[in-house]
C-alpha cells in the first residue's frame, strides 16, 4: 500500500506486506504511531521531509528510512534478540 497526500494517520499496524508512506503533514506528524510487527515499511521512496511520532518495532518487522528525510520522535526497538541493518 502506498500513502500520498498531506494528512496525519493516527495509527498504522503493519503485519505483513509492503507499506510505502510517502505522505507528509504540514506542521505535524505524518504518522502518530507506527507499529511494525511484520512486513516492510519503506520510507525512502520520496524526498519529502516528514515526521513520524512513535515507531514501535517488533521482531519480524523491517524498516527502511533515510534519516535526512524522516524524523522519528520516539523509536522503540524490540526486546530480546534481533537483527538491525543500517545501510
Amino acid at each position: 500500500m502506498t500513502l500520498e497526500g498531506d494528512y496525519t494517520v493516527t495509527t498504522i499496524n503493519v503485519e505483513d506486506g509492503l507499506l510505502i508512506p510517502n505522505h507528509d503533514k504540514t506542521a505535524a506528524d505524518a504518522i502518530t504511531t507506527l507499529n511494525v510487527n511484520g512486513g516492510l515499511v519503506d520510507g525512502t521512496r520520496t524526498s519529502e521531509l516528514r515526521t513520524w511520532g512513535t515507531v514501535n518495532m517488533a521482531v519480524g518487522g523491517s524498516l527502511k528510512v533515510n534519516s535526512d528525510l524522516v524524523t522519528m520522535t520516539t523509536f522503540n526497538d524490540p526486546t530480546g534478540e534481533y537483527t538491525m541493518s543500517i545501510g
